[in-house]
C-alpha cells in the first residue's frame, strides 16, 4: 500500500525528469527545422490459423509455460491439461475437490514470473459450496499436491468469475463474478491481490 506521500515523491521525481530533459540540448541549430521521425519496422502480418489441439472438454483458461507450452484448463472434467508447440496434448493432473455445474468447475489458471525457481502453478475452482484459489507445484509433468490459499469466494450456478493473472507488482490477482445477485451488476468490480511469495 501506498504511503500518504507517494503523489508527492512521484510528482517530485516527474518535475526532476521533465526539468533534466528540458535542459539537455536538442541538438538543432536555431530556426532549423526538426529532423523527421524515425521510421516505425512494419508490423508482423498474423499467419494463417490453424488447429492445435482438438477435442478438449470446455477449455477455459489458456497460460503458458517458459519453452511455450500452454497449461489449459478443463472446466468440466477438472483436468489440467500441457500442450505442447506442435499440439501435442497431456493430462498434468485432475484438481481434486473441483464441483463441475453450471458455469463452475475447473477455472482459472496462473503461472506466475517465478515459475523457474519456485514451479508453483495457482489454480481458482468451485467445490460443492465456494469458489477457491490454490497453488500446487508443476513438475515432471504433473501437479504436485493442492494448497489451499483463499477460501469462501462465493459460489453459484452462473457468474462465478476465475480469472487469474499476475500484475507487475507480482501481485496474484483474481477477478470473481456476481455469482447471480444483480445487484451487484451496479457496483464497482472487486478484486482480490495476494503476495505469494
Amino acid at each position: 500500500m501506498r504511503g500518504p506521500g507517494w503523489r508527492r515523491a512521484a510528482l517530485a521525481v516527474g518535475a526532476g525528469a521533465l526539468s533534466s530533459a528540458c535542459g539537455a540540448s536538442t541538438g538543432l541549430t536555431p530556426g532549423a527545422s526538426p529532423p523527421p521521425p524515425a521510421a516505425s519496422p512494419p508490423a508482423a502480418q498474423p499467419g494463417q490459423p490453424r488447429v492445435l489441439a482438438s477435442g478438449l472438454a470446455v477449455p477455459w483458461a489458456i497460460p503458458f509455460l517458459p519453452g511455450g507450452a500452454a497449461l489449459v484448463t478443463e472446466r468440466d472434467t477438472a483436468r489440467l491439461l500441457r500442450v505442447t508447440p506442435q499440439g501435442q496434448v497431456a493430462v498434468a493432473g485432475t484438481i481434486p475437490g473441483v464441483a463441475p455445474g453450471g458455469e463452475g468447475g475447473l477455472l482459472g489458471v496462473a503461472v506466475p514470473p517465478s515459475f523457474r525457481q519456485d514451479r508453483l502453478v495457482y489454480v481458482y475452482f468451485s467445490t460443492a459450496g465456494d469458489n477457491r484459489i490454490a497453488r500446487f507445484r508443476y513438475a515432471g509433468g504433473r501437479i504436485g499436491p493442492l494448497h489451499t490459499l483463499v477460501t469462501g469466494i462465493p459460489h453459484a450456478a452462473i457468474h462465478n468469475g476465475g480469472r487469474l493473472a499476475f500484475g507487475p507488482d507480482g501481485m496474484l490477482y483474481a477477478g470473481t463474478g456476481e455469482h447471480g445477485e444483480s445487484a451487484l451488476l451496479r457496483t464497482r468490480p472487486r478484486w482480490a491481490a495476494r503476495s505469494c511469495g
